[in-house]
């Protein structure tokens, strides 16, 4: 039972190394592609938004230098399958690109992007049950603007940002969805203090809301001079707005370093951090696919080492969180000499795992196995069995329990187990830490909207 409790202990720091970590796998969705096919083909500047009721995504718009789209594309998070939904008077819609989509209610509601013609300002809404589209009659319309960011709160739709006619609009803009008909409103907001701007105007950037705050990073300024000459500035400020006050606050990066000025990333929160993904900087040239996470109470970035499928650099991806999972489709991907840009139609799941949970009970045993000096081959085969990805067992094998040492650090001889001994040793009844040890803690965040954000998830 010592022993055991001594590779428990073991379990528990190794475990503790893995408990915050990260990692993608590549979903594999059935369907076709092709017109009428299930599978929707690649694409960037699209959307995708979590259908919580029926279980799964909707993608909707979307497109490839000047081809875009509106088809709607749903994804059945249990079955893992692609289906193209047979919206009626989907002909209302332009085919749009660098729009955004939101659910309210039993509603997704899609407001600006770019078509065609131009930007557009218009607001559309598809009812989850019947599959029919409208437009909807708002009053008191804003600007036409694409890459703006948008999202539910209170019942309305708020809308921050984006790229106008004349470069990138710095307002913030809600549509009350529950006045018949819907209207628009400006909100005007200010610095958190006398000495305090507000940020500048932007399009692509990202932003999240949590415990009634909105966090926002990147983006791209751009403006057209007289002379019509365009002037781009890639940022990399971190600013919150207080949802209740309308005060904006910038957040001063206390580390020595954070991700570098992009747009058209990817952004979503988990406990007190803010996690962004990918985007593209330098008119196109440079492409990203690093993953930060920053502390909303630290103002501190840092860089998260996820392995696994990673997703190759991209920008103008989509992503939506469902379990605490993070869930990410299409993008631009970097040209080739003499090439254009190509489209992904990948999907990609990035796991995270936070507390105690499935995989640290399969930690904790394997490290006692793997105490007792099981084969590196038998170990992995183990590892497979029962589910751990290759990424994680890659970082057990890198972490020798520091029992198979000697006192004096010199490497101690193993004792070779012999043929038909049990694989698993069952673990200590009385456990050496306390039960309240916040590896054993599994807690999920509420924010002010009555949102949630899960600390844990299941793997997908």
């Amino acid at each position: 039972i010592l022993k055991l409790q001594f590779l428990y202990l073991i379990a528990l720091h190794t475990a503790g190394q893995l408990a915050q970590m990260a990692f993608w796998t590549q979903v594999s969705g059935e369907g076709d592609h092709g017109a009428g096919g299930g599978m929707p083909p690649g694409g960037c500047c699209l959307s995708v938004v979590c259908d919580v009721a029926q279980d799964r995504l909707l993608l909707f718009g979307g497109g490839l230098l000047n081809h875009y789209v509106n088809d709607t594309y749903s994804f059945c998070l249990k079955r893992r399958e692609w289906a193209k939904l047979a919206a009626r008077d989907q002909s209302l819609l332009p085919a749009l690109m660098s729009h955004t989509a939101v659910i309210h209610n039993d509603a997704m509601i899609v407001y600006g992007g770019q078509d065609v013609h131009g930007n557009t300002s218009r607001t559309f809404s598809l009812c989850l049950k019947t599959l029919v589209w409208t437009v909807l009659p708002t009053v008191n319309d804003p600007p036409a603007r694409k890459g703006h960011a948008a999202f539910m709160h209170d019942g309305k739709m708020w809308v921050l940002f984006g790229s106008g006619d004349r470069g990138t609009l710095s307002d913030v803009v809600t549509l009350d969805l529950e006045a018949k008909p819907p209207v628009w409103s400006s909100v005007v907001c200010s610095g958190a203090a006398a000495e305090t701007a507000v940020p500048s105007g932007r399009m692509g950037h990202s932003v999240v809301v949590h415990d009634g705050c909105v966090y926002m990073f990147g983006g791209v300024n751009s403006s057209v001079s007289s002379s019509l000459i365009v002037r781009e500035e890639w940022l990399c400020d971190t600013w919150r707005l207080d949802l209740a006050t309308r005060q904006w606050t910038p957040l001063v990066n206390m580390s020595h370093r954070g991700p570098k000025g992009r747009y058209s990333h990817v952004s979503w929160m988990l406990g007190r951090e803010v996690f962004i993904f990918g985007g593209d900087s330098t008119g196109c040239s440079v492409y990203f696919n690093d993953l930060w996470a920053f502390d909303v109470d630290t103002h501190r970035w840092r860089l998260v080492d996820a392995p696994g499928d990673v997703p190759s650099p991209r920008s103008g991806c989509a992503a939506v969180t469902h379990g605490g999972a993070v869930m990410l489709f299409g993008g631009e991907l970097p040209a080739e000499a003499s090439e254009e840009p190509s489209y992904s139609d990948s999907m990609f799941v990035l796991h995270h795992h936070k507390g105690r949970g499935p995989l640290f009970d399969a930690v904790a045993r394997h490290v006692v196995e793997w105490d007792l000096d099981l084969s590196e081959d038998t170990f992995t085969h183990l590892c497979a069995a029962r589910g751990l990805p290759e990424c994680v067992v890659a970082k057990l094998l890198a972490i020798k329990p520091v029992s198979t040492f000697g006192s004096h650090g010199a490497p101690r001889a193993p004792k070779r187990r012999r043929l038909g001994t049990p694989t698993t040793q069952p673990l200590p009844a009385v456990l050496p830490v306390a039960p309240d040890h916040p590896m054993f803690n599994s807690q999920t965040t509420s924010d002010r909207d009555g949102s949630q954000t899960a600390q844990t998830c299941d793997v997908f």
